[in-house]
């Protein structure tokens, strides 16, 4: 009875968005799990909780914590599912493959992944403004806005401050800058960058 109470307080607290929420309950349940694998039966919410949490860990960029939990999933379950959603999301998102993470966010498991993955969207955008800002010297305004999923350069310059990213968001010249002098020795095609992240951006606004 106590594990199909947590259980269902991991399934609330997603439901109303309470990441704390869910992470206390998940470590009381994941108690259960472990503590009294040999005597209790296994829950068939098992696997879709152990998958939410990875894909909790990996919407909030704790890649060292997702690798860690993985570990303590059998490798023989790492098909189920509800584990291999985020297990493929992590190495698409380690690759930069981003128009394989907008593919992916088409097929959660469950409707309890959906926050998660509107989260993760944060998180691959981020990425991309990393990818950006290490392979650019500017970018024309319109461009980082697609690129961004973004709507205005008051937003953009809004996540920029968020973020501590050392942009300048010229409205008047319609660019925006990363860095004052371009120095870095880029290894990303600047070209091939362009269309692969607008085009992802692209189908992200029309996912989320």
């Amino acid at each position: 009875i106590a594990r199909e109470a947590y259980e269902f307080g991991c399934l609330i607290s997603i439901g109303l968005e309470e990441i704390e929420g869910f992470e206390r309950h998940f470590a009381l349940v994941k108690s259960c799990y472990t503590d009294y694998a040999a005597v209790l039966p296994e829950s068939e919410n098992q696997q879709q909780l152990q998958g939410l949490n990875l894909l909790g860990l990996l919407a909030q960029s704790k890649i060292a914590e997702f690798h860690t939990e993985l570990e303590l999933i059998p490798v023989d379950l790492r098909e189920n599912q509800y584990i291999k959603f985020p297990i493929k999301l992590e190495q698409y998102l380690m690759e930069g493959t981003y128009r394989k993470v907008e593919e992916a966010q088409k097929q959660v498991p469950a409707p309890s992944y959906s926050y998660f993955v509107s989260k993760l969207s944060g998180t691959v955008r981020d990425s991309i403004a990393d990818s950006s800002e290490a392979a650019y010297e500017s970018l024309p305004l319109a461009d980082a806005l697609k690129m961004l999923s973004m709507k205005s350069a008051d937003e953009l310059s809004d996540y920029a401050a968020m973020r501590e990213r050392e942009w300048e968001v010229d409205t008047k010249n319609n660019v925006v800058r990363f860095r004052a002098t371009n120095t870095a020795d880029l290894s990303v095609p600047s070209k091939k960058l362009i269309i692969e992240t607008l085009s992802y951006a692209k189908e992200l606004e029309r996912i989320v």
